[in-house]
């Protein structure tokens, strides 16, 4: 263990708990950083990896090097604010990615040439990932994932809606499609993959199985999750947890039933990719009306959090 923010031995032994109680293989490698967004950069190779995430702030990432060398870097900055219990289980949360890779399950085979194949496969296949972990996580005796609860997903839905305003009203983006494409392809991501943890807490009885988003943010819900969550749900709880291998057709089959949900939740969100012979487009659906609505809603969310 690469203890670079000076974690201390109390610290250290909730990391080694969390990844011991998941069997985490000897492939991984853990990077404790002080550093988080440098190291991951330069692990990646990439100038523009961030740790905003709507709703929260990446606390550590698994990076699969090889099917026998997985890197966990923690991010010291924010893992520090975190009580031994709660160290514990994000480490045993990154322990499941690192099961996971070390299987060459993280991603399916890339063969798509189409723009919109690839992103929502990719977010399909991020997804279930996390859905995973997090069941393996509740089949251990895991607690509830902090700030997963019915009122989290209500602020899930309002974070969506602000961020989908602010990348349509945004001026840069109008001029540029891949640049709109990314900013909503990063909602899609974050949200989709907290809407896998509530799947999985709700699949294992952590969680009630209820609906009960507060009423203050069911429009939102009505306008984006509502139509896709059955079916999420539905398509989740047929995977095995990330301490069981996947067979590779079934998890092929699985993520291609997904690329189905996320290709209707990019709708939901009021976006879709146009194929051209030598290039591709991405826009936003024609709908004034539902843009002027999610802007009111946007503007009063504004106004509760300022007031």
């Amino acid at each position: 263990m690469d203890n670079r923010a000076g974690f201390t031995a109390d610290q250290l032994a909730a990391i080694t708990e969390g990844l011991d109680r998941m069997a985490c293989p000897d492939s991984a490698e853990v990077i404790i950083s002080a550093d988080f967004v440098s190291d991951v950069r330069s692990i990646l190779r990439s100038s523009t990896y961030g740790i905003a995430r709507g709703t929260g702030v990446v606390g550590a990432k698994t990076i699969p090097v090889s099917a026998d060398h997985q890197i966990v870097v923690v991010n010291a900055d924010s893992a520090a604010q975190l009580n031994p219990g709660q160290l514990r289980r994000m480490l045993a949360h990154e322990a499941g990615h690192v099961l996971i890779a070390a299987r060459s399950e993280e991603l399916p085979s890339d063969d798509h040439t189409w723009i919109e194949d690839q992103v929502l496969t990719s977010l399909a296949a991020a997804a279930l990932d996390e859905y995973r972990v997090e069941k393996a996580l509740y089949a251990q005796g895991f607690e509830l994932a902090h700030g997963v609860d019915w009122s989290a997903v209500g602020d899930l839905t309002e974070e969506v809606n602000l961020a989908i305003v602010s990348a349509v009203v945004d001026k840069s983006n109008s001029d540029d499609p891949e640049i709109l494409a990314g900013d909503i392809a990063a909602v899609h991501d974050w949200s989709s993959k907290v809407l896998a943890y509530t799947v999985a807490a709700v699949a294992s009885g952590a969680l009630d199985d209820v609906l009960q988003v507060p009423p203050v943010h069911q429009a939102d819900w009505d306008d984006y999750m509502d139509t896709t969550w059955p079916q999420r749900m539905a398509a989740y709880i047929s995977a095995p947890d990330a301490t069981t291998p996947m067979p590779t057709m079934e998890h092929q089959d699985l993520i291609s039933r997904l690329v189905d949900v996320e290709r209707h939740y990019l709708h939901a969100l009021g976006f879709f990719y146009k194929r051209y012979p030598d290039t591709w487009g991405f826009f936003r659906r024609q709908d004034n009306q539902l843009f002027d609505a999610r802007l009111r809603r946007a503007v009063d969310a504004a106004a509760r959090r300022d007031a």
